[in-house]
C-alpha cells in the first residue's frame, strides 16, 4: 500500500507537472500570437514605408530633372545674352571711334571756318 501511495504521489505531481505545462504552453502560445501579430503590423508599416520613400525618390528625381532642365535653359540664355553683350560691345566701340572722328572733322572744319573768317575779315578790312 505504501508503494501504492507513493505512486499515487507521483502521479499526481506528474499531473500537476503536466498541468502547469500546458499553462506555460497556452500562455506562450498567446505570446507567440501577440508577436506574430506585432510583427505582420511592422511588416505592414514597412511596406508602407518602402511605398512612400520610392513615391518620394520618384518625385525627387523628376525634380531634380525639371530644376537641371531649367539650369540648362538658363545657362543658354545667359550665354546667349552675353554674345549679345560682346557683339554690342565691339559696335559701341565702332560708334565712338566714329565719334571721336567726328569730333576730329568737327574742330577740323571749325578751324578752317575760324581761319576763313579770318581772312575774310582781314579781306574786308
Amino acid at each position: 500500500m505504501g508503494e501504492n501511495a507513493a505512486l499515487g504521489d507521483e502521479v499526481r505531481g506528474a499531473q500537476e507537472n503536466l498541468r502547469l505545462s500546458a499553462g506555460t504552453l497556452n500562455k506562450l502560445q498567446g505570446e507567440f500570437k501577440t508577436v506574430c501579430g506585432e510583427l505582420d503590423a511592422t511588416k505592414k508599416k514597412l511596406a508602407d514605408t518602402e511605398d512612400a520613400w520610392k513615391r518620394m525618390k520618384a518625385e525627387y528625381e523628376n525634380k531634380v530633372n525639371i530644376l537641371t532642365q531649367e539650369c540648362e535653359r538658363l545657362n543658354a540664355l545667359v550665354e546667349k545674352r552675353n554674345a549679345e553683350i560682346r557683339a554690342l560691345g565691339g559696335e559701341v566701340q565702332e560708334a565712338q571711334e566714329a565719334v571721336r572722328l567726328s569730333a576730329q572733322q568737327t574742330n577740323r572744319l571749325n578751324s578752317e571756318l575760324s581761319d576763313a573768317r579770318n581772312k575774310h575779315g582781314a579781306l574786308s578790312q
